[in-house]
């Protein structure tokens, strides 16, 4: 529980720091191609938190264990603006703005954030089973 909590706070804080993951413009008039449950490349990049004192991990209760820079070639990755990781915070679930999912392993070296393994990607379905997209949400 407490590295649950640990990896939430260093979450937010990596959120608060600068973690920026792009939409893709035009998304939502292709999210129809989009295949459930595929693999999706992502590259991971460590950042730094305070490139002045690169030694700081500790901000009051918080401990920082890592910040990320995520890219990827496809056009349906970015957006992310719901994240939740398990008790562990080595799996991690985000939806997208753009009707789209992302799950993948969070793994660590030395204590700290490194990388995005096992991704995959697909469209969010709704109780019809069709895609939900920024065009048929409209007006909800």
């Amino acid at each position: 529980m407490a590295l649950a909590r640990r990896v939430a706070s260093t979450l937010v804080t990596a959120l608060c720091a600068g973690v920026l993951l792009w939409a893709s413009p035009g998304i939502a008039d292709d999210i129809e191609q989009l295949r459930n449950n595929q693999p999706i490349k992502i590259r991971s990049e460590s950042i730094l938190f305070d490139r002045d004192k690169p030694r700081k991990t500790r901000f009051g209760k918080l401990e920082w264990l890592g910040t990320l820079r995520l890219t990827s070639p496809s056009p349906y990755f970015g957006g992310y603006s719901g994240l939740v990781l398990d008790n562990t915070g080595t799996a991690l679930l985000a939806v997208s703005d753009n009707g789209v999912w992302l799950s993948a392993k969070l793994s660590y070296r030395g204590g700290r954030m490194e990388k995005l393994t096992d991704a995959r990607i697909g469209a969010l379905h709704g109780i019809d089973k069709k895609n939900l997209t920024r065009k048929n949400l409209r007006g909800l």
